[in-house]
């Protein structure tokens, strides 16, 4: 519960921000990414209740207490990446005109360091619920529902950020250091 409070708040704001759009406006990106997760998350919930013999058998124990330590610390990084963007931290995609492209804390290693751990946040409760379809459930559907709110975000900030988003983008990676 403490892991997933902060998203709560973000999501209320963004609900609100999108209502008050032009609906030309609104980001295409916010109800798939939102919906997606809720409807990943009851599939992989019910799936862990439905094929009991799905269950991890040896080490559960250790496999529950390495998701919560996950899911602490993706919490952790998540609310890092929260004080860094400040105030242009937003649920949905919204750039200012004005907005300065952060560079520093996580975001100087990675452009997308939140959606990261808010993957890893998934990989945390996929772990705690020591159940191997719930696990494959989260980790094979919930990536590409940020992979695609990566590209448009990242195409907004391209559009209305210009030179200096292009240029922070050629010398950091999005989601993995070093990778991609």
């Amino acid at each position: 519960f403490w892991s997933y409070w902060p998203e709560s708040r973000i999501m209320r704001a963004a609900r609100r921000a999108e209502r008050a759009k032009d609906p030309t406006q609104r980001d295409r990106s916010y109800r798939p990414l939102v919906m997606g997760q809720q409807a990943i998350i009851f599939i992989a919930v019910f799936l862990a209740f439905a094929t009991p013999a799905l269950a991890m058998r040896s080490h559960r124990e250790a496999v529950f207490l390495v998701g919560l330590v996950v899911m602490i610390g993706a919490s952790l990084f998540r609310r890092h990446c929260f004080r860094m963007l400040g105030a242009d931290f937003r649920g949905d995609v919204t750039v200012r005109p004005d907005q300065p492209v952060v560079d520093r804390g996580a975001y100087h290693y990675l452009r997308h360091p939140s959606y990261l751990a808010a993957m890893l946040l998934h990989l945390g409760f996929g772990l705690c619920f020591t159940h191997w379809g719930t696990l494959a459930v989260l980790m094979l559907a919930v990536p590409p529902l940020f992979v695609y709110r990566i590209h448009v975000e990242e195409r907004a900030l391209r559009d209305r950020l210009g030179e200096s988003y292009v240029s922070y983008s050629g010398r950091t990676k999005r989601l993995i250091p070093g990778i991609w």
